[in-house]
């Protein structure tokens, strides 16, 4: 991994706010399997290319809070923030076909 430590730890805000929507409603299902994509993606492999929309797909139809907008600062000082893409769409989106089979836990 060479991903930013300030945008993983945005991330992992974020991901922490899901994760509390879903266990507010009492979400007692399988686990579920995320799919980063886009510009995170690409910081969590190659370290770079800031991005400002995380997109992603899920194993499952969830409902996630409307509001996911994390304010951070880049390392250079610059502030900065990432949203919940809600409209991502792996139907519209550039894609490996197996990319759920393919995929690495990260």
């Amino acid at each position: 991994m060479k991903a930013y430590p300030e945008l993983v730890g945005a991330l992992q805000e974020m991901l922490d706010r899901m994760d509390r929507s879903l266990r507010e409603a009492d979400y007692a299902g399988d686990p579920i399997i995320m799919y980063l994509a886009g510009g995170v993606a690409v910081n969590y492999w190659c370290g770079t290319r800031y991005t400002e929309d995380v997109d992603a797909s899920f194993s499952r139809r969830v409902i996630l809070p409307k509001d996911l907008t994390i304010n951070y600062r880049r390392k250079d000082g610059a502030e900065a923030f990432i949203y919940f893409d809600h409209n991502y769409n792996t139907s519209f989106a550039l894609r490996h076909d197996r990319f759920e089979e393919d995929s690495i836990e990260g």
